[in-house]
């Protein structure tokens, strides 16, 4: 099917104006000012933004964790990010302890299997090397279509791993081109802070912040930075939540090296005090890292974070809770991790430009959704039209 959108404010990553575009299949085959071409269907943009799908790097669907499973699986996630603008993602493969890569690519390809309606791929979550998979099975990844491997240095008894473990995932990247991303939080100071702070009999959820300073992600931040420079790998911090964090990553950028960091937009907007609201409300806030001291926002944007291509990306990393569970093996903690769903980033750009905030800044973290669309329709077939923003 051939389709031509015309008259449209056309935004690009280096143009902005006003122009047609012919679409042949999905393949974008011109681009052009008064294009005299046919085609059975003709939109008019005139007034309205069109912009490229946006790619979303880091996402969970159908993932359990701590005896829960994220809220969306495939179908309803990547519907409402269809609604959002965004036409790709990257989920995150969790290997399972005891199970090979090749049994864990399986299991998530089983997840997607008759329910995917955007493109997407996946990261390898390596949890396991010593009674699951090889560094020689690692290596063959890339050669599968999966050329990153994402490493937690959080959640101790859960999915976090040595620094031994660290460590070779990076030298086999080195060897196959891959990237390495972490989880950038140190798993066994935070797990000492937890266990004090329940014998003192502290489980409101401002805690959940407490027990994890932002001293502990930079240290983390910092530990990984200098591992992957021995190691020759490139590296790429997954929601850089503070300064402690954003700063090692920029001395770096400036040395250099490969590393990159990438935030979530909820830093932008939920602080310390949301952990505070009374009556459990603030529960509706944990996720981790924490909400940070609202200072931190600024940071985020001064340091250039997001500002560059090169230097960092916006993600918004959607695995989404239901806020009314609490997870089994923490009965006495507030811990839904009630991160937001895919179609939610729009409306966070809105938000950010209502606050004068320069959204260009976002670069290609940023995504729309269609204006006054609500969540419950997203099981409705979005239309072109629909997703055409007005300017």
């Amino acid at each position: 099917m051939s389709v031509l959108i015309k008259g449209g404010r056309v935004l690009t990553a280096a143009d902005d104006y006003v122009g047609d575009i012919y679409v042949e299949g999905e393949r974008i085959s011109l681009i052009g000012e008064s294009l005299d071409v046919q085609a059975e269907k003709v939109i008019d943009a005139a007034g309205k933004y069109v912009l490229p799908g946006c790619v979303d790097p880091h996402t969970h669907l159908d993932m359990p964790f701590g005896g829960t499973v994220t809220i969306d699986d495939v179908e309803s996630g990547q519907t409402a990010a269809a609604f959002g603008g965004t036409t790709c993602h990257v989920d995150f493969i969790i290997q399972p302890k005891g199970s090979t890569f090749a049994d864990a690519i399986d299991e998530w390809r089983s997840k997607a299997n008759g329910k995917q309606v955007i493109d997407m791929g996946y990261h390898m979550a390596v949890t396991d090397l010593d009674e699951g998979g090889t560094l020689e099975e690692l290596a063959s990844l890339p050669d599968q279509g999966i050329t990153s491997y994402k490493l937690f240095m959080a959640y101790k008894g859960a999915l976090m791993v040595s620094d031994e473990t660290l460590f070779r995932t990076m030298e086999v990247a080195a060897e196959t081109g891959a990237l390495v991303m972490v989880h950038a939080e140190n798993g066994d100071a935070i797990d000492v802070l937890v266990q004090k702070a329940l014998a003192e009999g502290h489980t409101e959820p401002h805690w959940h912040a407490l027990t994890r300073p932002p001293e502990t992600e930079g240290e983390a931040t910092n530990r990984a930075i200098q591992l992957a420079r021995v190691a020759g790998c490139p590296l790429y911090v997954v929601h850089v939540s503070c300064r402690e964090s954003v700063e090692p990553i920029a001395l770096a950028r400036e040395k250099g090296w490969d590393v990159w960091g990438e935030t979530c937009t909820q830093y932008f907007f939920v602080d310390y005090s949301f952990l505070e609201r009374p009556n459990f409300e603030g529960a509706k806030y944990v996720y981790t890292p924490p909400p940070r001291a609202k200072e931190n926002q600024d940071v985020l944007w001064t340091r250039r974070l997001l500002e560059d291509s090169e230097r960092g990306t916006g993600a918004r990393e959607p695995a989404p809770h239901d806020p009314r569970v609490r997870r089994a093996h923490r009965t006495d903690l507030a811990e839904p991790d009630g991160r937001a769903a895919l179609h939610e980033s729009g409306e966070a750009v809105r938000a950010l430009s209502a606050q004068g905030h320069d959204c260009s800044r976002l670069g290609c973290g940023h995504r729309r959704v269609r204006s006054g669309q609500e969540a419950h329709d997203h099981g409705e077939a979005a239309t072109l039209e629909g997703r055409l923003q007005p300017l």
